[in-house]
């Protein structure tokens, strides 16, 4: 953004502060009893509400129309679907229904004062009230600080030496999703109530269908999917991965930990879950049946007003490896000479006894592995990544314990997983990144990577918090580069599986002995990745975690509701805050969709009835490509923002030279030697590969071999 734009949002921010500030001289007529008494009715009216929930949910569960996990063997789309969503971290039942009733005591409360949350926000005397009435039930967001810590908390705190809890999704609390957008917080989604989503266009007609829009913008013609330049499916992989470390929303679930059903219920029973938020399916859908598709809405965080739960750390900080509490920890830890549990075929052990359901399996002699992210079999691919960086940490604790007799596990453990994070973040700035957002935004927003030295970024005034929008829109752009099917190469044979009969399974990580790990790993880098465009295949946008009976999901139509669960403002409004020209008509034209080819506004045009109407989503994914990238000039201006954020305000980025905290110079030009390939060639025991594995082999990227790609030089850790 430039800096023209960035003054304008400062001023409208201003303003914004300046308007709301006035409004509550409305209110100042009011006693302190009078006021205590209206917040008090609305506080005594939220806990019948939430009685009220509870008790029907019990109902629901005890009558089998929730899906219990406990109660059915079967895996359903839904248990499917359950799992991906799942708490990560050790919660209570109660600390889950405090953040349903802190979000129904503030809509309470906006009904009450008939203003916005955002509007009593700033008043005084009204959150004085507020605070003594619920304070009780709110978890404190208190994180003792030494900032002389040499290694970053698994939790994430403390990775700022002045906002001590930003980024934080550990055992400080949940971190929560911001917003950048002026006038839109995610703690205040609409005028009146707080969680409400966003439901209504600009006419103030309902906006059309998830599903509808789904279909007539991204479907994928499935005879004919196209390929994007000479990229690889690792472009794709890579980035699913980076998405798993920095952002892990978590479902709401009825009694017992049931899946929430808002299908195939009566309107009044819907009107009483507020936890639902249905896909209407219209009629003559090609692939789906039933004329309703069950969405529940995500967790709220259990702090003073209504927000959500972001589970991961929001920095780049490979907690898909290491966890994101202590208690991850112990359970993926050896405690021994520094390492992580491995089995002897290299993989991630099976879970303990509260992590059973992670997967489906196929035979008797699998298991759920047990790794930092309990979303490690989603994709075939994924778990390769994960093991891929499990047997990177080994090989360095190993190392370093020998070079270094007097450390012990703890030392050991710690510099070998800062030693990965160093890597982790290196290959995503330089060498991944370019390829999603092109060099322009690369150097644009100052995330281009040196060769050597230093690069003494840190800005204690930035907060690295995982932005809303960018969770639940931009950076599921990766959802257009997947293919139908997942690549599996042998030294004999090349073989592909159906995506949509891979989910949610280690099938193909056992075969061969544990060697499907590197078939999938090696074959990622094969095969081509699916054009950069509005279309998303068959396998996730019809068949997501297809089960026996062939009931599905489509993603892009949860991408979609999502968004609009999170009251994400729509496309237009992103634009504006980008800087970029706003879209008064449905043309391509000055004044129009200017970044959009013209069948892909048409396609738009057809589903939403205004251009304030476009959803993230779908406006931001048809953009035509930035030069170099993947992404439209929207997407790659909210992803460029938020790595950033995160390269910026992360005290243990690793360019930035503290004493305390950083690499010496020699240990920083080794890291920055780090490549993919290598990381490829030692683990999935290669012999030959491409120069860039994110691009497919060519005559100006041939396969070589694997001795010319330098290893970390882990003899400058000497002590």
């Amino acid at each position: 953004m430039g800096l023209w734009s960035i003054s304008t949002v400062l001023l409208l921010v201003s303003l914004d502060k300046i308007k709301l500030a006035s409004s509550c001289k409305q209110w100042e007529k009011y006693t302190d009893e009078q006021l205590h008494k209206i917040i008090s009715t609305a506080v005594q009216n939220a806990e019948v509400s939430h009685r009220s929930i509870q008790t029907l949910n019990e109902y629901l569960s005890n009558i089998e129309l929730d899906e219990s996990p406990t109660k059915s063997s079967q895996w359903t789309y839904h248990r499917h679907y359950a799992v991906f969503k799942r708490l990560n971290h050790a919660a209570s039942s109660s600390d889950i229904e405090t953040g349903i009733f802190i979000d129904l005591a503030s809509t309470e409360l906006a009904r009450s004062f008939d203003a916005s949350i955002k509007q009593l926000a700033v008043c005084p005397r009204i959150v004085e009230i507020w605070l003594k009435l619920i304070r009780f039930r709110c978890k404190p967001r208190k994180v003792i600080c030494f900032p002389g810590e040499r290694y970053r908390r698994l939790t994430g705190g403390m990775q700022q030496s002045k906002i001590s809890t930003l980024g934080d999704g550990g055992q400080s609390g949940e971190e929560v999703f911001t917003s950048r957008i002026p006038g839109c917080d995610v703690l205040f989604f609409s005028s009146k109530g707080v969680s409400i989503p966003r439901q209504l266009s600009v006419n103030g007609h309902p906006l059309p269908s998830a599903r509808m829009v789904s279909n007539i913008v991204h479907r994928q013609d499935p005879c004919c999917p196209l390929r994007e330049r000479d990229l690889s499916l690792y472009v794709m992989q890579w980035g699913q991965m980076v998405d798993h470390d920095i952002v892990d929303t978590a479902g709401l679930k009825g009694a017992g930990d049931s899946s929430i059903m808002c299908c195939n219920i009566s309107r009044k029973i819907l009107e009483k879950r507020p936890e639902c938020f249905p896909i209407y399916i219209p009629k003559g859908d090609l692939h789906f049946e039933n004329d309703c598709m069950n969405f529940v809405r995500n967790l709220p965080a259990k702090d003073d007003w209504c927000r959500l739960v972001n589970q991961a750390t929001s920095f780049l900080d490979a907690s898909f490896l290491y966890g994101q509490s202590h208690e991850d920890s112990k359970s993926i830890r050896a405690f021994k000479r520094g390492m992580l549990r491995m089995t002897p075929s290299g993989l991630f052990p099976p879970p303990g006894s509260s992590d059973t359901r992670s997967c489906r399996l196929e035979s008797q002699e699998h298991y759920c592995m047990k790794s930092g992210d309990f979303r490690i079999h989603v994709m075939p691919g994924l778990t390769s990544i994960q093991v891929m960086f499990l047997r990177e940490h080994n090989r360095i604790a190993f190392i370093l314990g020998k070079l270094n007799p007097l450390w012990n596990d703890e030392d050991i453990y710690s510099e070998a997983r800062k030693i990965v994070i160093g890597q982790l973040q290196h290959i995503t700035y330089a060498h991944w990144l370019p390829y999603i957002v092109g060099p322009d935004r690369i150097l644009q927003y100052g995330l281009k990577v040196s060769q050597q030295g230093y690069a003494n970024v840190y800005d204690d005034e930035i907060d690295p918090t995982i932005a809303n929008e960018f969770a639940v829109a931009p950076f599921r752009f990766a959802h257009t580069l997947l293919q139908d099917t997942v690549p599996y190469l042998t030294e004999k044979a090349a073989l592909t599986f159906r995506s949509e009969d891979m989910f949610n399974k280690p099938t193909l990580a056992f075969s061969n002995g544990g060697k499907g790990v590197s078939y999938v790993g090696f074959g990622l880098s094969q095969a081509p990745l699916s054009k950069a465009d509005e279309k998303v295949v068959t396998a996730v946008r019809d068949n997501l975690f297809k089960d026996m009976d062939g009931r599905s999901l489509d993603l892009v139509s949860l991408n979609i509701q999502r968004s609009r669960d999170h009251g994400v403002p729509g496309y237009n409004s992103w634009r504006k805050f980008c800087g970029l020209p706003y879209a008064f008509h449905f043309g391509t034209g000055p004044g129009g969709l200017v970044h959009h080819r013209p069948k892909n506004a048409r396609k738009l045009q057809l589903v939403y009835g205004h251009p304030d109407d476009i959803d993230l989503f779908p406006g931001g994914l048809s953009e035509t490509p930035m030069p170099g990238g993947v992404v439209g000039p929207l997407f790659s201006c909210i992803i460029a923002q938020q790595f950033s954020d995160l390269k910026r305000g992360d005290r243990f980025y690793y360019e930035n030279g503290f004493k305390v905290t950083g690499f010496t110079p020699a240990q920083l030009d080794s890291i920055k030697t780090a490549s993919l390939p290598r990381l490829m060639c030692t683990h999935f025991h290669l012999n030959r590969l491409q120069v860039d594995p994110f691009r497919l082999p060519s005559d100006d990227n041939q396969l070589v071999d694997c001795s010319i790609f330098p290893e970390i030089n882990l003899e400058l850790w000497r002590v």
